[in-house]
């Protein structure tokens, strides 16, 4: 069994691309201080033509072995540390979590 945990993130009208970049290297960060992360992968999102919307700006997709696991990373500091210096960019978060067999 495999966790995967995945993070979208729309930012608010006039977020400056340098707070993106500083948004994406910082959860990228995360997996180097958070034993748990068992695997990451992470990239802007794009509107293609046979669909509606691109309604988000970045994808981070994050896999764990348990969801014991999981939890650990959302409690984390490191983490709880990411979402308080850039929450205030984000206009929007969506999160799906999924048990891969």
């Amino acid at each position: 069994m495999r966790i995967d945990h995945i993070v979208c993130f729309k930012f608010k009208d006039g977020t400056k691309p340098e707070m993106i970049e500083r948004h994406m290297q910082s959860f990228a960060a995360l997996s180097s201080m958070i034993p748990e992360i068992a695997g990451y992968t992470a990239g802007r999102t794009f509107k293609v033509s046979y669909e509606k919307t691109a309604d988000y700006d970045v994808m981070h997709c994050v896999k764990f072995a348990s969801q014991e696991a999981l939890e650990t990373y959302f409690f984390h500091e490191a983490h709880q540390a990411f979402i308080e210096e850039n929450k205030d960019l984000w206009q929007d978060v969506i999160v799906i979590n999924a048990d891969i067999q």
